[in-house]
């Protein structure tokens, strides 16, 4: 199908338009202009009209009106700052433009100011309903023929965490129409389930009683689904030998789950807070937020450098800050290595880790590399201790804790804090310690959050286990004022906690990871949990945001965009550490340098988790990112 080339011809009758004549729209009368309405261009290239009607989600169906009902191969939004934007091309290109009204002329304007085409718009859905769109006998509903959301569409909007399945938390719908469309009751809605409830009839007979209650299943009815030789029992074969679902699940230990065990496991989840609930709000909230700060001013001059197994590609290298990246390259388990790159590719520096005395990296894998002010580095070795090493490589220092994970800080007075992820409730999930080794300070969580053990996917209704560990703590930093942020992913909260160990405030965020505090402080987070993936709070509300949807390679593995750390540098770029890709984002939210593995198996695992954090250094030497 030729793409559209908007070269238009075209007339403009608007009706109780309140804006300023010959004016340059701006974002808020683009939105109230467009939404629930049809806008309409002529297409030379397709020789007819093209019809796009605006959802007040901002996205746009189109129709070229040629009696054949195909849609336009480019795509319409209107984004987070109210401009109208189309993506188009292989590979695509995003253009975002403003309108000016002028006289009876909706008139599109190129970022130069001149015009780009013109168009007229029709007052509420005018989508035309060609043949190829007419409902045929056991076809789509007339809503549907008429543009009107199907299946698919409904899906793709409520899936905020882009899994390709609707979890309850994220359906916008009483809950008894959400257990009616969850036929096999697992707790997520799939494209089939939905496109099945569409149909004429469907959703009045159910095999499971509680679903036509609109309840959610029972203990026995997920014993039923589970138990595939019916023994009344569901043993590790029948969990397709998920191990760790099946600890979770099986809770007396005795290497079986029945429904006693099943009843333990929703009643533990029935008493924990809502705390996902509130995360996928905040969501919510995020997506209403400006992804685009201030305008683009740096030319695109795309470069592309090879170093070993890695590809660095820089777009805008005017716009990218000067320096060196400190990343942990584990594509070789049995081999990793702390690496000091510049942006070119070259390596400045490296360390094997050899002197720690670990063999098995595999399961004590190393995490959150940063560069100290005294030239040294510090790392953490999972359930193994936290590390400093100078140039050489040599360690200087070292504290040894088979429960330290995820991230390590040194602090302003000397001590070093760290965290304990994989622990159980009741012991620390935070230590501070003294240069000697010596624990000064430590956080248990107790005081606030004394429930049973909350894992988000643990319940018969969801179906999958959480994270390991009980709080599954994987950030902390020390603020200035004493303070104690700490990011809580199995409670997909952040906290603030004061020195006697209780919680001052929360921050409710998705799978939080990676917290930072701004020089204005306002709060930057990565949400791997939800979308968007990247938020920033100002006194608890959100201002910004980043999706990864919303990039040219926007249908890359999920696991390339798991944001696992975020940093907001000197020069206001935002620098992302995701599953497979290390990006720096310019202030619009576009790509301007990434490192990524030249191999393009690794990013076609599902699995792959070859980044975790990383850290930028400066020309001058200091290390941007805790």
């Amino acid at each position: 199908m030729p793409i559209i080339i908007l070269t238009a011809y075209l007339v403009l009758s608007l009706t109780n338009v309140s804006v300023r004549a010959a004016d340059t729209l701006s974002g808020d009368e683009i939105r109230q202009q467009l939404v629930g309405n049809t806008l309409t261009f002529f297409s030379q290239p397709n020789k007819a009209d093209i019809f796009l009607r605006f959802d007040p989600d901002g996205s746009a169906l189109g129709v070229i009106d040629d009696g054949s009902g195909r849609k336009p191969r480019q795509e319409w939004w209107i984004n987070e700052n109210n401009m109208l934007c189309r993506a188009f091309g292989a590979p695509q290109k995003k253009v975002c433009n403003t309108i000016r009204l002028q006289g009876e002329k909706l008139v599109f304007l190129r970022p130069n100011g001149r015009k780009l085409f013109e168009a007229r718009l029709l007052r509420g859905d005018q989508l035309p309903v060609t043949a190829a769109s007419k409902p045929a006998q056991g076809g789509p509903t007339a809503k549907q023929a008429k543009g009107g959301a199907t299946p698919a569409k409904k899906l793709n909007r409520m899936d905020k965490d882009g899994d390709g399945k609707i979890h309850r938390d994220e359906f916008a719908g009483p809950a008894n129409r959400f257990s009616a469309i969850d036929t096999d009751q697992d707790g997520y809605l799939t494209a089939q389930e939905m496109s099945a409830f569409a149909k004429p009839g469907s959703g009045k007979k159910q095999k499971n009683p509680e679903a036509r209650a609109g309840k959610n299943p029972t203990a026995a009815a997920v014993l039923d689904r589970l138990d595939k030789n019916s023994d009344g029992v569901i043993d590790l074969a029948e969990l397709d030998n998920d191990k760790k679902k099946f600890k979770r699940l099986d809770k007396n230990g005795d290497k079986k789950i029945t429904k006693e065990d099943l009843e333990l496991v929703a009643e533990e989840q029935s008493k924990a807070p809502g705390y996902m609930k509130a995360a996928m709000q905040t969501s919510r909230l995020a997506q209403r937020t400006p992804r685009r700060k201030e305008p683009r001013i740096c030319e695109n001059r795309e470069q592309t450098f090879t170093s070993g197994h890695f590809t660095i590609q820089s777009v805008s290298p005017g716009c990218v800050f000067p320096g060196t990246v400190l990343f942990i390259d584990k594509l070789n388990r049995e081999f990793p290595k702390l690496i000091e790159m510049d942006l070119t590719g070259k390596i400045v520096w490296s360390y094997n880790f050899g002197t720690t005395g670990v063999s098995d990296f595999d399961k004590h894998p190393a995490m959150d590399p940063s560069r100290l002010t005294n030239g040294n580095t510090l790392f953490a070795l999972k359930n193994w201790g936290v590390f400093e090493v100078d140039r050489s490589g040599t360690v200087v220092w070292k504290h040894l804790d088979r429960s330290a994970s995820h991230d390590v800080d040194r602090l302003a007075n000397g001590n070093t804090i760290y965290v304990r992820a994989w622990t159980d409730k009741g012991t620390d999930q935070v230590r501070e310690v003294n240069p000697d080794g010596k624990i000064v300070w430590s956080w248990k969580g107790l005081g606030d959050f004394d429930t049973p053990e909350f894992a988000p996917r643990v319940s018969p209704q969801q179906g999958e286990p959480g994270n390991d560990g009980w709080i599954h703590t994987n950030s902390v930093i020390r603020l200035a004022d004493g303070r104690t942020l700490v990011s809580l992913t199995n409670f997909s909260q952040i906290v603030y906690v004061n020195h006697e160990g209780k919680v001052l405030d929360t921050v409710p965020i998705l799978g939080t990871h990676g917290p930072k505090i701004l020089d204005n402080g306002n709060l930057l987070v990565a949400s791997p949990g939800g979308n968007p993936s990247i938020i920033e709070f100002s006194d608890g509300r959100p201002v910004w945001h980043w999706d990864h949807r919303k990039t040219p390679q926007k249908n890359l593995k999920p696991n390339i965009w798991l944001a696992r750390d975020v940093i907001r540098l000197p020069n206001g770029n935002t620098f992302l550490t995701t599953g497979a890709r290390l990006l720096e984002l310019d202030a619009a939210g576009e790509i301007v340098w990434q490192l990524r593995y030249t191999d393009p198996g690794v990013e076609k695992d599902q699995s792959a988790r070859e980044f975790y954090k990383s850290q930028r250094i400066g020309p001058d030497g200091h290390g941007y990112g805790d």
